[in-house]
C-alpha cells in the first residue's frame, strides 16, 4: 500500500477531494517524521508503537579486505506491533500455512 492507496481509503470513509486527503496523509506523516526525530514515542492503541532508538557504536570488518573499521553511532526506527493487531493478524492466518509450518508432509523430517 502506498500513500495514494492511503489517501483513497481515507476518501471513501469521509467524502473529501484527493487533495485533502493527500494533504491528510503527508500531514500525518510529517508529524510523525518530526516526532521520531526528536526522539519521541509514536504509540498508536490497537496498532503499535514507533520508535527512534540509537544503535551503539562498533567495530566491523571488511570482508573482501579483512580490515577493520569503525561503525559510528546511529539511529534507526523500529515498530513494534500491537498486541489487538497481532491477535487479529493471527486469526487471518490461512490454515494452510499452519499446516505446511509442522512440516508432517515432508519426507525428509520423516526420515531424522
Amino acid at each position: 500500500m502506498i500513500k495514494l492507496d492511503i489517501a483513497n481509503k481515507l476518501m471513501l470513509v469521509h467524502p473529501c477531494s484527493k487533495a485533502a486527503a493527500l494533504a491528510i496523509v503527508d500531514a500525518l506523516t510529517d508529524r510523525m517524521k518530526e516526532a521520531l526525530l526528536r526522539g519521541e514515542r509514536i504509540e498508536i492503541r490497537g496498532f503499535g508503537v514507533f520508535e527512534a532508538k540509537t544503535r551503539k557504536k562498533g567495530f566491523g570488518r571488511v570482508i573482501k579486505t579483512g580490515q577493520n573499521v569503525k561503525i559510528p553511532e546511529g539511529r534507526s526506527i523500529r515498530f513494534r506491533l500491537g498486541k489487538s493487531f497481532a491477535g487479529d493478524a493471527k486469526q487471518d492466518e490461512p490454515q494452510d500455512a499452519a499446516q505446511s509450518a509442522d512440516h508432517s508432509d515432508n519426507p525428509i523430517t520423516e526420515l531424522t
